[in-house]
């Protein structure tokens, strides 16, 4: 998990990360990794990014 990811999306959800309760930190995880899955997806819809078979 991107740090940098993870602070944006607290910042943009209003927690404060070093005082912020479990549901709070699993909320800005869960969040977190639907940000970082959307992004391979975009990336993933170009042909320079996609893997090579061979």
């Amino acid at each position: 998990m991107n740090r940098h990811v993870r602070y944006a999306v607290a910042r943009f959800l209003g927690v404060d990360l070093a005082t912020a309760t479990d549901e709070q930190v699993r909320r800005v995880d869960f969040y977190t990794t639907l940000v970082e899955a959307h992004t391979v997806r975009m990336l993933l819809r170009f042909e320079d990014f996609r893997p090579s078979c061979g």
